[in-house]
């Protein structure tokens, strides 16, 4: 008797395992493809067994080196919640697999893509009231040392990001001649070019001992400089309705082209990496021009928000930002392959500065926001998405200096009130 029982028991679950069938293999999972590290994220997964009524469990392969232990979860298809935090920045892909109460256990499912940004100087480190109304900015590597133009005084400020004070004050005009200055740094940094708007001119400055070497003279006011990635020339945005671009040669600072672009005069410009194109907007054409550097010729045009005026582009070329400033401060994202304007998002009541992290991944932009001081605002360039709002300094006038030391590290913010505030880890 007992051997035909077990005989029975036997037969009855080899029975059930050769009608077992095996989960379905799971779809991606489905969650934001974009996020930024020490940050939690969901995702879901949906896994199917075509026989009902069994336990079912499911394994993530989050792609940085860790995999979960098998979690029971709905046979059904009703989607699974599962959360993960990624400690280094990168690019992963993420896969699910299931398996039944009896082992049957599926392949791995197809990648769902996830990139995870770095940090961002997010701390405010340092800041003082030095008094000065003080417009652009621009960090120098390898010496914590920044310039900021103040314009009440006509002096180009060599600032100390560690003690918040100028170290030296460069006179470049006569106090109260607001020369209005905009900074670009060359490739190397062995120079810094310095658009001084009323003086007419643009300074070039030596790093070493930030004595002027030279100076160009136009024949309109510049309102700012870019020098290409490969240090060859400089393009200078001078304020006129013809001419607007200036092509100057770096190795003897000559000017080597005027070319006109629209019909207004352009604002600022920005190089892609690859130094092949270059962006600029006009501002009251409400429009960011596409130049090929090669010849200086306008190729391409992209309309956005009304009164762009700072552009970037990130250091991978794959997107540029526009800062427009009409009635909100608007930061624009777009596609560089195709110049498709992506979207946008609004920022405070009136935001004026615009940089790019040298890794790419962030835009930083500053202004006033409902008369409550002065903003930093964190963007990440991957998504377009806000991620962070700081306050900056106090004060109810814009804030048009930000920059970013090249080492990504900090972020320094200047005011038109006199405030310099330095952002680090």
């Amino acid at each position: 008797m007992l051997d035909r029982h077990w005989a029975r028991v036997i037969a009855a679950a080899t029975l059930l395992c050769a009608c077992n069938r095996p989960p379905d293999t799971p779809d991606p999972m489905v969650g934001p493809s974009v996020g930024s590290i020490d940050s939690c994220y969901y995702f879901k997964a949906s896994v199917f067994d075509p026989d009902p009524g069994k336990e079912i469990e499911l394994q993530v392969d989050w792609g940085d080196g860790d995999v979960t232990a098998w979690l029971v979860a709905p046979s059904d298809g009703y989607p699974f919640t599962v959360s993960h935090n990624w400690s280094a920045a990168g690019d992963y892909a993420l896969r699910v697999r299931c398996r039944d109460f009896q082992g049957a256990t599926t392949v791995w499912s197809d990648s769902s893509p996830f990139h995870a940004a770095p940090r961002f100087p997010g701390r405010l480190v340092a800041a003082r009231d030095l008094g000065d109304e003080m417009l652009d900015c621009v960090v120098l590597p390898g010496a914590d040392k920044a310039y900021a133009s103040s314009r009440d005084h006509a002096q180009i400020l060599l600032l100390d990001l560690a003690t918040c004070w100028p170290d030296l004050r460069l006179p470049v005009g006569d106090p109260g001649f607001e020369p209005g200055i905009r900074f670009a740094l060359a490739p190397d940094a062995q120079s810094c070019y310095a658009a001084c708007f009323h003086l007419g001119k643009v300074l070039v400055l030596r790093t070493s001992d930030h004595a002027v070497v030279d100076s160009i003279l136009l024949d309109h006011e510049p309102v700012g400089v870019a020098v290409h990635p490969g240090g060859e020339f400089a393009y200078v945005l001078q304020w006129s309705d013809s001419n607007q671009l200036v092509v100057v040669s770096t190795a003897d600072n000559s000017v080597q082209a005027e070319v006109t672009v629209g019909r207004r005069p352009c604002r600022s410009c920005a190089f892609t990496p690859d130094g092949e194109h270059a962006y600029l907007t006009s501002e009251d054409e409400d429009v960011a021009w596409v130049i090929r550097t090669s010849d200086h010729a306008v190729v391409d045009s992209v309309r956005v928000p009304r009164e762009p005026r700072d552009v970037g582009v990130t250091s991978n070329g794959r997107y540029a930002f526009v800062l427009s400033t009409w009635n909100h401060g608007i930061l624009s994202r777009i596609r560089t392959s195709d110049n498709a304007l992506l979207d946008s998002v609004v920022l405070g009541d009136a935001a004026l500065g615009l940089t790019l992290s040298p890794d790419g991944e962030y835009a930083y932009t500053t202004g006033t926001n409902r008369d409550a001081g002065i903003w930093l605002w964190v963007v990440r360039t991957a998504d377009g998405a806000l991620v962070d709002t700081i306050f900056a300094a106090p004060g109810e006038v814009d804030a048009p200096g930000v920059a970013a030391s090249p080492d990504g590290r900090k972020v320094l913010v200047t005011t038109r009130e006199g405030w310099m505030s330095v952002f680090g880890w």
